[in-house]
């Protein structure tokens, strides 16, 4: 007798599958996945030489390592993370990433399908590669420039002198002149000129108060007065300042019955007298007690 096998064999078509399967309706008695699984290797069935089924195995090699077993293109990818990490040195993109790594890994959005350090692995490798390519492009690019516009080769100039000099001209400056460039700020307060034009739209401090004058006159007043003020201010701040203070003489705190204040309430010693005094305070009956 035969062993029995639990699982079936390949190919086969998952129970549930509703995909055509030519003479399925003819196999009786057996399982679903069995009865696919002969007609897909039986010779004597006509059926189509391209498989609705896809390979689950890869077709690239598979060799074992320390970490398990592992791809062709994960050992490049590996290979690859590590020449970047003796390159540059301290690298945060290293190889095998440890799940839970919250910063950016470039590529990493196109990983689909892979344990987390695998996807970084691939990720990591993908983005060299094109980083790779494109430096090779951009050289390559700029040797093909180079020789279809080669660089001219510099000739020797002799220095000539001048025949004809220009003499300098002399400018003379007039207060016109300097007062339509100097600010309003820095002109004196007696200038003519210290105002702002219709339709300005600058802040002018102390305007909002003057009323009842045109807009030049109203900013002439008002620039005025708001220098006139800084100036008074800022001579009273170098001004040297004096702080005097009235020094009191301090409570002799031996004396237990002053004369001229009383004592503070809940007082619990004796106070001479205070048994003959009614229809006052404690403070105003405690005061000059000894006199009694």
């Amino acid at each position: 007798m035969g062993r029995l096998k639990l699982t079936t064999a390949e190919p086969y078509y998952t129970p549930g599958y509703s995909g055509y399967c030519p003479q399925f309706k003819y196999e009786i008695g057996r399982t679903y996945g069995a009865s696919t699984h002969e007609i897909l290797t039986s010779p004597k069935i006509n059926r189509s030489q391209q498989g609705v089924l896809t390979n689950t195995l890869p077709n690239e090699e598979v060799t074992k390592t320390a970490t398990g077993w592992t791809t062709s293109q994960e050992i490049k990818a590996m290979k690859i993370v590590n020449s970047r990490q003796q390159s540059f040195g301290n690298q945060k993109y290293v190889h095998h990433m440890i799940p839970g790594y919250s910063g950016f890994v470039p590529r990493s959005q196109k990983q689909f399908g892979a344990r987390y350090a695998t996807a970084c692995d691939s990720a990591i490798a993908d983005f060299d590669i094109e980083q790779t390519q494109s430096l090779r492009s951009n050289y390559t690019l700029g040797q093909v420039n180079q020789k279809r516009h080669p660089k001219l080769r510099l000739t020797a100039v002799k220095e000539k002198e001048l025949q004809n000099s220009i003499e300098a001209i002399s400018i003379k400056l007039t207060s016109k002149s300097i007062a339509k460039t100097v600010p309003i700020s820095y002109m004196d307060d007696d200038d003519p000129n210290k105002f702002h034009k219709s339709g300005y739209t600058g802040y002018v401090p102390r305007q909002k108060e003057i009323i009842g004058l045109s807009y030049p006159i109203s900013s002439h007043v008002a620039t005025k007065q708001f220098h006139t003020e800084s100036r008074v201010r800022s001579a009273e701040a170098h001004k040297p300042i004096t702080v005097t203070r009235q020094i009191k003489s301090a409570r002799d705190g031996r004396v237990i019955f002053p004369k001229t204040s009383g004592i503070m309430p809940h007082y619990t010693g004796h106070v001479p007298g205070m048994k003959y005094r009614i229809g006052g305070t404690f403070g105003n009956n405690s005061v000059d007690t000894l006199r009694m």
